[in-house]
């Protein structure tokens, strides 16, 4: 179940934040009114929700960091921490796999 053979070629969504205000935006996207870290399914129903991207249709690789070239699975352990260490600057890219079914 999930399987990547499932899905298509991975899609970028690309966060921007070069103001603190966007980085906080950001933040609220991943964490809920308390500062808990969402997990996958509830970060699925935001991109839904804002994006409009079906989180039916959607399996999370992993979030990228372009400024230190790393990358946040938050598959591992469904819930996504220490990403915060990562909303510095520059570039945040969410990497999914949109899945047919």
């Amino acid at each position: 179940m999930g399987e990547p053979e499932a899905c298509s070629d991975g899609i970028e969504v690309n966060v921007l934040f070069p103001t603190k205000e966007e980085k906080m935006l950001t933040n609220m996207l991943l964490t809920d009114v308390v500062g808990r870290d969402l997990t996958v399914e509830q970060v699925k129903t935001r991109l839904f929700q804002e994006e409009g991207i079906p989180n039916s249709s959607i399996f999370i690789l992993a979030f990228h960091d372009e400024l230190t070239n790393r990358y946040i699975n938050p598959n591992q352990s469904n819930l996504i921490t220490d990403y915060s260490d990562y909303f510095v600057s520059g570039q945040f890219t969410i990497i999914f796999l949109e899945c047919s079914g």
